[in-house]
């Protein structure tokens, strides 16, 4: 049994989530707790802390979720909750048992970590915790885990047309 998992790399799939997912999940963590000021956030994102030009920090703590909020759905936090986890153990049963390209691993496992980076925050804070804003284009602010987010389905779409050989029209083989 050890020998058929290491064979079939289940190992290295493992190895390449946790490092990837403690180097992102831990840059999220360390970002909110660095600029992150509870006081600040009291001002509903009013108050700027840093503004570099290209990107700015405020603090803003974000009760619901821009999405659900946005088409009007009525979802209880523990709805939010729910639905974050179910995503990245899906995502975690996908990486585990059908995916053998590294691109891929390191692409949903960038996902789970901003899907846990924010889910952590409404567990323990009640809220999410956003930071960053674009001073010259200021429609919200946001955090680290939503950047890696969407960073992370970027890369899974491009992982996916990689293995549908649309890239190239060659049968790609599983790194």
């Amino acid at each position: 049994m050890r020998k058929e998992i290491i064979k079939n790399g289940y190992v290295k799939v493992a190895v390449i989530f946790a490092i990837t997912f403690s180097i992102f999940f831990g840059l999220d963590f360390a970002f909110k707790t660095i600029w992150f000021d509870k006081h600040l956030a009291e001002t509903f994102g009013t108050t700027v802390q840093h503004d570099w030009k290209v990107i700015g920090i405020r603090s803003l703590a974000h009760g619901n979720s821009t999405l659900f909020s946005s088409i009007h759905l009525d979802i209880a936090d523990w709805g939010h909750h729910l639905m974050a986890f179910g995503l990245a153990a899906i995502f975690m049963i996908w990486l585990v048992f059908y995916s053998r390209s590294k691109f891929m691993v390191v692409s949903l496992s960038i996902i789970i970590a901003g899907i846990l980076g924010n889910g952590v925050d409404r567990i323990f804070h009640g809220y999410v915790r956003d930071i960053f804003f674009l001073p010259y284009w200021d429609r919200g602010t946001f955090n680290f885990a939503d950047v890696i987010l969407v960073v992370g389905a970027l890369m899974t779409l491009i992982a996916m047309f990689r293995e549908m050989k649309l890239f190239d029209g060659k049968k790609r083989k599983a790194k």
